[in-house]
């Protein structure tokens, strides 16, 4: 299976997007941290930037949200040009991820801040409060001082006082990062519902790849300034258009090699470091390449059409609902498998051979191939 090049951006209806942003770059000193990005994002729609420290992902948040003045490029927002024009006019929402609560105010007047800021009528700002108090399930809480709430409860609240004022665009900045694994996993769920209940047009930045796949509608990895496919999660992970892309979400096996030929069939033949592997993809003899496959499409069952691998068991490690097999292959490659938690699996030390079927090979430049 041949990757797809690298993508800055998913075109689909960017005529109608809520957010665009077109050809965004910024420096620091030498240093450059977007480059020419694109981005749109269709009403209602949850993006999540995606990618390691330093690729650029909280930059171009704040670029969005007026806080970093770009050094070229248009960001718009539900149809507006507001690349000049400062924080507090765009109508946007941003939830950080110290939550940035007032401890002098409660529950309820921390939700209220921003629409006190709008000089919205008494009766109408009670009434919206308490629909908000109640989205985020509050309202016993509401006269409660925010030091006395835990980290979820804080982090509601500041959900809340983001989404009272009813913003064009919300902005998450690692907004769920501070709490445990077991809360944060209840936020995730509750977040995504509580936007598609009042059709929430909102950007999440994250280095959590889980979390990514949990919440979004489309996710946009980025590394060195640039976004390298933009596309929903389902996509992302079984069609990951570049190596790093493959690398960054979810574990895979990679053998490095170097096309050979080309069968009967018409797959490519590479002679990768742990044996031969046959695949569909489009490179000229001789190149040197990266073979990617993901370890649930890896098993110990001989399969029809398939590429084979022999190696030794170095260790299985029991994850409940499956296995992770470790094996080692010839010329220091290793293969990881992935085995139903009830199949039966070899002993450590073993030798096994590895199979999968040739359609979930991926095949992508090397990129130490120059170096």
């Amino acid at each position: 299976m041949s990757a797809k090049p690298a993508m800055q951006e998913e075109t689909a209806r960017p005529e109608t997007a809520r957010l665009r942003v077109r050809a965004v770059s910024k420096r620091f000193g030498a240093a450059t941290v977007l480059d020419r990005v694109d981005l749109a994002v269709a009403p209602g729609e949850l993006v999540t930037l995606l990618g390691p420290s330093g690729c650029g992902k909280t930059t171009l948040l704040r670029a969005i949200a007026g806080l970093t003045l770009p050094d070229q490029g248009q960001v718009t927002i539900a149809g507006r040009d507001v690349t000049r024009m400062p924080p507090h006019k765009r109508n946007i929402g941003v939830v950080f991820q110290n939550y940035a609560l007032f401890p002098h105010l409660n529950v309820r007047d921390n939700i209220g801040f921003g629409l006190r800021i709008q000089g919205m009528a008494k009766a109408g700002m009670a009434e919206t409060i308490e629909r908000y108090l109640g989205l985020v399930h509050l309202a016993h809480l509401a006269d409660r001082p925010i030091s006395a709430l835990s980290g979820g409860q804080q982090q509601r609240v500041a959900l809340a006082r983001a989404l009272a004022v009813q913003p064009t665009v919300v902005l998450f900045d690692e907004a769920l990062s501070a709490l445990d694994r077991k809360l944060r996993e209840e936020m995730q769920v509750e977040l995504r519902q509580l936007l598609r209940e009042i059709g929430g047009t909102a950007i999440f930045v994250t280095h959590d790849q889980d979390e990514a796949l949990t919440m979004s509608d489309r996710i946009a990895v980025m590394q060195g300034g640039r976004i390298e496919q933009y596309a929903d999660p389902k996509t992302i992970y079984a069609e990951p258009a570049t190596l790093f892309a493959m690398s960054f979400i979810g574990l895979s096996t990679q053998l490095k090699g170097r096309a050979t030929g080309q069968d009967a069939q018409g797959l490519i033949e590479i002679d990768t470091q742990a044996g031969p592997v046959r695949a569909r993809a489009n490179f000229a003899i001789g190149a040197k390449v990266v073979v990617a496959v993901r370890p649930e499409h890896i098993g110990i069952a001989p399969l029809g059409n398939a590429n084979s691998i022999s190696g030794r068991l170095r260790m299985a490690v029991f994850h409940g609902a499956h296995s992770m097999l470790h094996v080692d292959a010839a010329n220091g490659a290793q293969l990881l498998a992935q085995l139903a938690g009830g199949s039966p699996q070899p002993e450590a030390g073993a030798a096994v051979t590895l199979h999968w079927p040739v359609d979930k090979t991926f095949v992508y430049p090397d990129p130490d191939a120059d170096s």
